[in-house]
Order: C-alpha cells, then structure tokens, then sequence
C-alpha cells in the first residue's frame, strides 16, 4: 500500500513507520522532513523516495498504520469474552494501557490538526474512528439485547461520546493541562463512570468495578 517498487521488505518498511511516528511525536508533524527520517533509519533520501512518493503519503501511511495498530490492540482486548460489560471495561482500560499514552495523545492532536487540511487525512482519521467505536457499540447492542442496560441514547451515539471524551483526554494531556501520571487523576475510571451512568449500570444492579478496570478478567 502505498509503496514503489519492490525492494522494501514489509519488516524494514515497518521501522521506517514506526521513525516517522516517533519523530513526530518528538518534533511535531510540520517539523519532520524526509531528511530527519533517513537519518533515523540509516537510509538515503532517495532509498525514502523510492518507495514513498512525499512526504505527505510517508507521514499518512506512519500515522494510519501505527493509529490502526492500536486500535486493532483495543479490539482484541474487548473480544475476549465475559459479559457485555466486561468487554466495555476492557476497551476502556486499554485506552490507558495501550502503547505509550504520551505518545499516541500527541499523535492523535498533531494528525487531528493536520487532518483540516487533507481530506486524504480525513477519511482515515474517520476509518479509525469507527473501527475504534465497533467494540463499545456491538457490546452496548449485546447489553440492551441482554437486558443488562438501559442506555440513554443509542448506541453509535454512546458510542461517539465516549471516543469525543477520550479525544479531549487526549488534547488536555498533549497541551499539559493534565498530568494523568497525578495522584487521583484516573482516566479509566472517570470514563468508566460516564459510561455507566449512560448506559444505566448501577441501575440495573451491575456492580461497575472500575477501580479494577485494568485487571478485567
């Protein structure tokens, strides 16, 4: 995808993705030049060029694959079985664990804010949002379908709320208006009580367990 040629293995394309990421992470979209990560991966431009045609499509292809990735992670963890609402503690618990927060919090607002200017971006920030929302939807469908919730909304639209929550973690955390490492600042488990309330959990007699949402069985 993406790629000229065919003399980039898949293994060393993915080290070239995984350099732009972190050179973005470190220095911001707009300061990474195609020379900054041939240096990184101790390549030639040219090498870069030959199978990236811009540096726009290397940067697009960096922030989709490594985004994806870790959206397939929370996926994966929300599929492992046990009730509706065990599956929804563990979406939400890896939204803190998977890979490094700092990290992918400065990502998401540097793609997020990048994303105004490129359609191309757009749709795949949207591809990514809705793979990211499946779990919290079917598992929400599977809780009212069960009798286990009474939600206040459908469930796109609780669904919607939870990811527009998680991005504005994700926006006061990359600006420094939040220090998640703080004493009592628990991301998972404010979320896990919206979700709750939304969903009418306590109501129904679940006992939510948020304080043991990253150790969901």
């Amino acid at each position: 995808m993406g790629t000229r040629g065919t003399g980039l293995t898949d293994e060393r394309r993915g080290e070239i993705l995984i350099a732009v990421v972190e050179l973005i992470a470190e220095h911001g979209v707009s300061s990474v030049r195609l020379s900054d990560v041939a240096a990184r991966c101790g390549v030639s431009v040219g090498a870069l060029q030959h199978h990236f045609a811009t540096r726009e499509q290397l940067i697009d292809e960096a922030f989709y694959a490594y985004t994806l990735g870790v959206v397939r992670q929370i996926q994966e963890l929300s599929a492992r079985g046990g009730d509706p609402w065990k599956r929804i503690m563990r979406a939400l618990a890896a939204y803190g664990d998977v890979g490094d927060f700092r990290q992918r919090s400065r990502l998401w607002v540097e793609f997020g804010s990048s994303a105004a200017r490129s359609e191309r971006q757009r749709e795949r920030i949207a591809a990514i949002h809705a793979e990211w929302a499946r779990p919290f939807v079917e598992a929400i469908d599977d809780g009212v379908a069960d009798g286990l919730f009474t939600p206040v909304a459908d469930s796109v639209t609780i669904a919607e709320t939870i990811l527009a929550t998680m991005d504005g973690y994700d926006l006061a955390y990359a600006a420094g208006i939040i220090d998640l490492g703080a004493e009592g600042v628990d991301v998972v488990e404010r979320l896990a009580r919206m979700v709750a309330a939304q969903l009418g959990v306590e109501a129904a007699g679940i006992r939510p367990g948020w304080r043991q949402s990253r150790h969901v069985e």
